[in-house]
């Protein structure tokens, strides 16, 4: 089942960079601009890309976690031209973003393996949704880290990494968002459950290089 060492996997979270500047401290309260621009799986790790291009609610914050189903671990807080990574242990992981609902990633990882995901901004209630989109290491794929809309998105954005107010704001939300991650779990693992697809992330999109 998913993992639950939190230590273990807090201790792995890696996000990367760009040069500081003074737009994306004032555009993200709650992340900072990062110092390495040039992240790679470490030894015996899979590294998971999250990036976030311009789109529909560009003014709402988008959170990220790691959801094994008896934890909740933040990684991030992202406004639109944004990246952000992080390393995990190979094996099986869920992911949730945070927006106007919650919805979920279910991946298995290979150790030295590079995965994209693109973080979907729709119109949702109140304000917009998200959803968390593996990018195909096929460049014949529809949703493809190979592709030259996805290079342009990924060279616009800035690398983001994580900063003590990160786990400030999480501690004032914990309690509201572990309700909302159960609820949405509930409905996730409900076979008859229809509203949303249910994607998964595995070799199909593993990449032994940068795209």
């Amino acid at each position: 089942m998913f993992r639950t060492c939190l230590s273990a996997i807090l201790t792995m979270l890696l996000a990367v960079s760009a040069m500081p500047t003074a737009s994306a401290a004032i555009k993200n309260p709650i992340m900072r601009a990062a110092t390495e621009q040039d992240p790679k799986p470490a030894e015996g790790k899979a590294m998971v890309v999250f990036l976030r291009p311009s789109g529909y609610g560009n003014t709402t914050a988008a959170s990220l976690y790691l959801a094994p189903d008896d934890a909740l671990i933040p990684l991030a807080v992202m406004y639109h031209h944004e990246k952000y990574a992080v390393l995990v242990d190979p094996g099986k992981h869920r992911f949730m973003v945070n927006g106007s609902k919650v919805l979920f990633l279910d991946a298995e990882l290979e150790a030295g393996k590079r995965y994209y995901v693109t973080l979907r901004s729709e119109i949702g209630p109140g304000k917009a949704k998200f959803q968390l989109i593996p990018m195909a290491a096929s460049p014949y794929a529809r949703d493809s880290a190979r592709s030259q809309v996805f290079a342009e998105a990924m060279a616009r954005a800035q690398w983001i990494e994580r900063a003590p107010k990160l786990d400030e704001w999480y501690a004032q939300h914990r309690l509201e968002l572990e309700q909302r991650k159960a609820d949405a779990l509930r409905l996730w693992l409900d076979p008859e459950w229809t509203e949303a697809p249910r994607r998964t992330m595995g070799a199909a999109h593993a990449l032994t290089e940068a795209p």
